[in-house]
């Protein structure tokens, strides 16, 4: 028997096959959808109701003490993940030389970063409660440090951005700590009322105090599960317009669509053309076109699968 034939044995239902996942009925509660998730590669299994959660399809079976006979003479009834790899809570810090811009420094490095900052439209108060710093000496002088804070306010990840052109190339340079499942400044975040979620930093700016910037091509487990969990009303995605790949129906816009409805999340699209960003709107542009927002659902893919997005696009 393959794996899907195992689960659906040991679970006595058919599951719902979705990617690579199949979703089951959760034995420990009687939630009326299946949310119980198994990740056929990966084999990781989480519950989004219970918080039920393994690391192998062995321990999974262990936990809801199933049969584990049925894993006989199959790869899966060995432990393939030991306590020793179990992931450790990565610690990050910031730089020596980091410097708050909240303190006015008699510098000409604060004078640019501040400046550089303006010509973004990022206001003090923005500054102040992001905590943004810069440095002026070190692997990061010339750099704008926008950190990370966990809901426990303990610092997880920092971004950079290059404010003095003749110092590097290199636009960006971040840590080199694991940023998957990171949600940034997640301590900012009240996901009991709708967020936004956009691409970099300076979109956040725009899109107000409850939106997270992604820090990949995806949008993470940790981050659905605070959505799930804590029933956010709507979430808002805004993302570049060079996601926009109508012919591809495995681009990034349409991934991360197809990922929060999977997990019945109300999910609403703004399209920002013909800016290339969020982040070249005005405050009362994004306001306006947040307002008048596509509902993503089943249309709106297939729509967007054959190439008629503009049928459903906010005049710009």
């Amino acid at each position: 028997m393959d794996l899907v034939d195992i689960l659906r044995r040991a679970f006595n239902e058919e599951g719902y096959i979705k990617g690579d996942e199949i979703a089951f009925f959760c034995p420990k509660h009687d939630h009326h959808k299946r949310k119980l998730c198994i990740n056929l590669i990966t084999q990781k299994c989480h519950c989004w109701i219970c918080d039920l959660s393994a690391r192998s399809i062995h321990s999974l079976f262990k936990k809801l003490k199933f049969d584990t006979s049925l894993l006989k003479n199959t790869h899966y009834h060995v432990e393939e993940i030991f306590e020793e790899n179990k992931q450790q809570a990565q610690i990050v810090k910031l730089p020596d030389e980091f410097l708050p811009l909240c303190y006015k420094q008699k510098s000409i490095f604060y004078n640019q970063a501040l400046a550089y900052l303006r010509s973004r439209n990022v206001e003090d108060l923005q500054i102040l409660r992001n905590k943004i710093g810069y440095c002026e000496s070190g692997e990061y002088r010339g750099r704008i440090i926008f950190p990370s804070f966990d809901s426990n306010g303990k610092l997880n990840y920092f971004v950079t951005r290059l404010f003095l052109s003749s110092e590097s190339r290199q636009k960006h340079k971040n840590p080199t700590a694991e940023r998957q499942n990171i949600i940034f400044n997640e301590q900012n975040i009240d996901f009991s009322k709708p967020i936004t979620i956009c691409e970099g930093i300076f979109d956040s700016f725009v899109c107000g105090r409850n939106s997270i910037p992604l820090l990949g091509s995806s949008v993470y487990e940790n981050l659905i599960e605070k959505c799930v969990k804590q029933k956010c009303p709507e979430i808002f995605l805004v993302l570049d317009p060079d996601t926009y790949k109508f012919e591809d129906n495995n681009s990034k816009l349409v991934r991360i669509c197809k990922k929060l409805l999977q997990y019945d999340l109300t999910v609403k699209f703004i399209d920002v053309r013909p800016y290339k960003d969020v982040g070249e709107m005005s405050k009362d542009e994004f306001i306006s076109r947040r307002s008048s927002a596509m509902t993503v659902d089943d249309r709106f893919l297939f729509n967007i699968k054959m190439g008629e997005m503009n049928d459903y696009s906010t005049p710009c």
